[in-house]
């Protein structure tokens, strides 16, 4: 059984920075170079066991020419899952995505990508990196780096952007295409494992409602039968993940109201049949407007079912944005508490996050 623990290779970058699925803003143009940084502090304790992360992803945006942009993104993660007087830890550089992005069309409402999974993380782990590398591969905990490496793998992909009334819309596909890698280091047999193909479709929209502004995303990935040691078929189930956010004015301050909800449909485990899962995440913001600094207080709410299994988490927290010429920070911080149920063993959850994102663009 799956349970609460979903294996990394899978996780296809959930992050909470990742769910922002705007498609039609992805396709906004880069006028200027940038480069954006966000450390983290992540970390958890249930059952007895303490796993902790510091993360610092990085992202720069290069525009070559009006209608041809690239960005590069990595991160480097230290990962510690302590239990019992025993330690796992993993630390290292991710993977290396670099992407072009090509604009065509009149309008320039129409975007082709190419993608490059470069392998500089580490996408075979040791036994004693094992505990580690699976703690933070779990979808209920959104660790900033789920992953540190899965290999090398090409992504081809193509979106478009349009009006309809007073609807923004934007649609787009892409196909990933993944080679051969070992996962585990240091056994006695070589085990290889090769991903399946991924089919990925993205919808986004975006109105005005009211005195305020609705967005809404879906992203729908559907995945070939990955492979071990090229002979045993595994199955990765398919996933949705829908987001809607609601933003509206009160006063000289803004209310935000957002939900994300990820599906991972049922597959094929080498012990057995993974379950179905959902996750739904619900979150109340406030952002205050103070001079040129702006405070958000909010909470978020999380829910997990997975077959006899459940879960929840609590999020209370604030963030802060503050510009500083060229530069923008976003400094957060939040507490996390709630509750696991496995198979009718129920184990409390507490944990925090801190976050520290930097934007500089000159």
């Amino acid at each position: 059984m799956r349970s609460l623990m979903t294996s990394s290779s899978v996780r296809a970058g959930l992050t909470a920075a990742g769910l922002a699925v705007g498609v039609a803003s992805a396709l906004a143009a880069q006028d200027a170079t940038s480069f954006r940084a966000g450390p983290s502090f992540v970390s958890y304790t249930v059952a007895g066991q303490t796993t902790s992360q510091i993360a610092i992803p990085m992202v720069a945006l290069i525009p070559v020419s009006q209608r041809f942009t690239i960005d590069i993104a990595t991160a480097f993660a230290s990962t510690q899952a302590s239990l019992g007087g025993a330690t796992s830890t993993i630390s290292g550089l991710t993977d290396t995505q670099l992407r072009a992005n090509w604009s065509v069309g009149s309008g320039d409402n129409m975007v082709i990508t190419f993608g490059l999974n470069i392998p500089t993380g580490k996408s075979s782990v040791s036994s004693a990196e094992l505990s580690a590398a699976q703690a933070i591969g779990l979808d209920l905990y959104t660790y900033p780096v789920p992953a540190y490496g899965s290999g090398l793998a090409g992504t081809l992909g193509l979106a478009y952007a349009g009006q309809a009334g007073d609807w923004e819309l934007g649609t787009g596909a892409s196909y990933r295409k993944a080679t051969e890698y070992e996962p585990l280091s240091g056994t006695t047999t070589t085990l290889k494992f090769t991903p399946g193909d991924e089919f990925r479709l993205r919808f986004g929209a975006a109105r005005p409602v009211g005195d305020g502004r609705l967005s809404l995303g879906l992203i729908f990935s559907a995945f070939g039968s990955p492979k071990l040691s090229d002979t045993t078929t595994v199955n990765t189930g398919p996933r949705a993940i829908f987001q809607a956010v609601y933003a509206k004015p009160v006063g000289s301050n803004e209310l935000f109201f957002t939900l994300w909800n990820l599906y991972t449909g049922s597959g094929k485990l080498l012990a057995g049949q993974a379950e179905a899962s959902n996750i739904t995440n619900l979150g109340v913001a406030y952002g205050i407007h103070a001079g040129s600094v702006t405070w958000e207080p909010n909470v978020e709410a999380r829910f997990l079912t997975q077959g006899s299994s459940n879960g929840n988490l609590f999020f209370p927290g604030v963030r802060v944005r503050i510009p500083a010429g060229a530069w923008v920070v976003y400094p957060g911080a939040a507490a996390a508490f709630g509750n696991v149920s496995v198979s009718g063993a129920s184990s409390s959850v507490s944990g925090f996050r801190a976050t520290l994102g930097v934007q500089y663009t000159p």
